[in-house]
């Protein structure tokens, strides 16, 4: 189960008071040493702290980790992605995604009632794990003199809180936008959007691709397999769509227009809507309609730790960040884009070639395509007479399929099994391959 932290912010106290938050709560040794902190005597609180090593080193660890880790809770869900994150995945390394398909219709009929009513009806259960796979740290240094200089003057303590927090918040800031945006990426580049093909935008046609991104909202909020690339019936509420667009077509567009497109006031509607510079090397997408559970990250460790080195006078700062990065195939996603996708052509490997009964050989297709189109292909199998002859996957990369031929012990010798691929989205794209069995 995951939890969404608590936002905490830092009060904006003075000088003294945050320097004797951290007295009260410091060691005996420490408060013995070190005075209660005034505005007049930030210098004499310095000096005190800096006289001692394990005195420097408790301050340090308590400005980072007690200060640190409320500023950068407070602004972690800030990226401009940050919405789709689910929270701090608190136990295990991985979440199931779990998705319970539809329960079919039976006609009700008293004459069968007797004999059908205590058999089984398996579910349709589909599932999808997803786990870690983020494992970083981020590294800031603070050296003797940056402590020095943070006791010159009241806001000095204040100014390196933020050059230290800045430092890691803001590495770990951007590093999850890149991230999340290749998601989309690797998504596309996988085919499993559903993709509309729109001309390039301009001022002329720009109400046009408002009416068409309002429809397929519309469609999206009825029951269908269509725009998920599980095929599992589903639908998303508007007030469950996200609209993620880049900053070149959000400047032509009217946000009171699309606002209305989604039969939202304009303040409702910001919310849903995302901007982000672009889509990285998608080139031509411009726009993403996706559900809320599309994106599936998850928090999974954030911690500091400090070491100091003696030899140096300086303490290294570490950030360790985890996440779970994934997204969704479940989830109703549709991609806009003005590139042309399409698959092209399919060929097989081996196309041909006699193999003996009770024998199994992996058979591989090549998908010819451009841009980012979906690469679901329908692989079938005939000609055998033998129930144990079957096809079955094996794996998949962006381009390739590979299917294992397994040819029953009880084959007929001298049967032409005929695998044929083609493509779902693009049915001229087909190719085939016939094999002949024969005796061991």
């Amino acid at each position: 189960m995951a939890t969404k932290p608590k936002i905490q912010t830092l009060a904006q106290h003075n000088a003294p008071v945050l320097l004797n938050a951290i007295r009260n709560d410091a060691s005996i040794s420490y408060q013995e040493r070190v005075p209660q902190a005034t505005q007049d005597n930030i210098k004499e609180y310095g000096s005190a702290v800096l006289s001692f090593s394990a005195t420097t080193n408790e301050f340090l660890d308590a400005l980072i980790n007690r200060i640190g880790k409320v500023i950068i809770t407070s602004r972690l869900y800030k990226n401009p992605l940050s919405m789709f994150k689910k929270g701090m995945l608190d136990y295990g390394e991985s979440i199931e995604e779990i998705f319970v398909s539809l329960a079919k219709a039976r006609i009700y009929s008293p004459e069968t009632a007797e004999d059908e009513f205590m058999k089984r009806v398996i579910p349709d259960v589909k599932s999808i794990f997803h786990k870690i796979d983020y494992k970083n740290f981020f590294k800031v240094t603070v050296q003797r003199r940056d402590l020095e200089r943070a006791f010159l003057s009241a806001e000095g303590v204040y100014t390196l809180v933020d050059n230290i927090i800045q430092s890691l918040y803001t590495g770990a800031e951007y590093d999850e936008f890149l991230i999340t945006k290749q998601l989309i990426v690797e998504y596309a580049n996988k085919g499993f959007f559903y993709e509309v093909q729109i001309p390039e935008p301009s001022a002329d046609n720009i109400h046009d691709l408002v009416t068409q991104v309002k429809s397929y909202s519309n469609q999206l909020e009825f029951l269908s397999t269509k725009y998920n690339p599980m095929g599992v019936p589903t639908y998303s509420d508007k007030s469950r769509q996200y609209i993620i667009m880049d900053t070149s077509i959000d400047a032509m567009i009217d946000v009171n227009v699309l606002a209305a497109a989604f039969n939202m006031d304009k303040a409702e509607f910001m919310g849903r809507k995302v901007l982000i510079d672009n889509f990285g090397e998608l080139t031509g997408a411009k726009i993403a309609l996706v559900d809320e559970t599309f994106f599936q990250i998850y928090d999974v460790l954030l911690q500091f730790e400090s070491v100091r080195n003696p030899e140096g006078l300086y303490w290294n700062y570490f950030l360790h960040k985890w996440n779970v990065f994934s997204v969704s195939r479940f989830a109703p996603a549709i991609l806009f884009t003005t590139a042309e996708n399409e698959i092209t052509n399919i060929t097989i490997a081996p196309t041909s070639g006699s193999h003996n009964n009770g024998t199994n050989f992996n058979i591989t297709a090549t998908l010819a395509k451009t841009g980012y189109p979906n690469t679901k292909c329908n692989w079938t199998l005939s000609g055998n007479e033998s129930t144990e002859t079957t096809l079955t996957y094996v794996s998949e990369t962006e381009t390739t399929q590979t299917y294992k031929l397994t040819i029953g012990s009880d084959e007929r010798i001298g049967s032409q099994l005929k695998v044929t691929v083609q493509s779902e989205y693009f049915p001229d794209a087909t190719a085939a391959a016939t094999y002949t069995v024969t005796q061991v």
